[in-house]
């Protein structure tokens, strides 16, 4: 796990200086009072969508440990368990790799098509944080 977390804080630092702002301070804070950012996100569907790019694996196990060093190094996933818990109707004393583990075994998809499944998760999530956050600026 500490391999996982040192070359993943090592790739979002790489991704951060390739895509001006992704990280920057204020900008696209959207979900419970800003923890959670949608650059976050962006960089997480991209691992989904090329998981052995990033990860070396298409298996989902291997996929959410590279994400988890992630959130190890950034906090990027803080607020993204209890979103699964709500959208999922899952178990709250679940871990989010529970939960999505649980969703994709009751889909009955394949490594390949989880991982795909866990970037549609991290797009909803986009899309949950845009609408709070709009709606929290037209009120």
């Amino acid at each position: 796990m500490a391999e996982f977390v040192a070359v993943a804080a090592q790739v979002m630092c790489r991704y951060a200086d390739s895509r001006p702002g992704i990280l920057a301070g204020d900008q696209g804070k959207l979900f419970h009072g800003g923890i959670l950012q949608t650059q976050h996100l962006e960089f997480l569907r991209e691992i989904c969508r090329r998981p052995v790019l990033y990860v070396g694996s298409a298996g989902l196990p291997e996929v959410c440990a590279y994400i988890g060093g992630i959130h190890v190094s950034t906090g990027c996933l803080t607020g993204f368990r209890e979103w699964l818990v709500t959208e999922l109707d899952g178990a709250p004393e679940l871990t989010w790799e529970s939960l999505v583990k649980n969703e994709v075994a009751a889909r009955n998809l394949a490594d390949g098509a989880a991982v795909d499944h866990l970037g549609t998760l991290f797009e909803a999530l986009t899309t949950s944080c845009i609408q709070i956050q709009q709606s929290h600026t037209a009120g």
